[in-house]
């Protein structure tokens, strides 16, 4: 086999195993939420309510991508107070207000991730939208 196969292979082995691993965080959350998508690309959770428009209102997902896995909460679009609590190094990752890129499994970062998902999901409760 050749060594750039083998590399590329190595890597979506690392990104298949950081979005189980942010799959299974995000998962303990689902008795709150609706299942949108759960597929192996995708793990999506809405709430049960809806919008003013009638949608249901985003919580969170977790996405494979090429490069690397996406985590977005959408509860810190909505709330600058949580927004505020994302520690140092899950900040490091952010790409926009509600998205946390990896390429390998961070135990470190995704035990904070979960705290932050739970801190989430009480705001959530707060504004009555979960």
């Amino acid at each position: 086999m050749h060594p750039a196969s083998a590399s590329k292979r190595e890597a979506a082995d690392e990104f298949t195993a950081a979005f189980e691993a942010l799959r299974a965080l995000l998962a303990r959350h689902a008795a709150s939420f609706v299942v949108a998508a759960d597929t192996p690309k995708n793990y999506t959770l809405v709430s049960r309510r809806n919008d003013v428009k009638g949608r249901p209102v985003y919580f969170a997902s977790v996405l494979l991508g090429k490069r690397y896995v996406a985590y977005h909460l959408m509860p810190l679009y909505c709330d600058p107070a949580l927004a505020q609590r994302v520690p140092p190094e899950l900040k490091a990752r952010m790409q926009g207000k509600t998205c946390f890129n990896f390429r390998q499994r961070d135990p470190a970062a995704f035990a904070q991730l979960d705290a932050l998902t739970a801190e989430a999901l009480a705001s959530m409760r707060r504004q009555g939208t979960a």
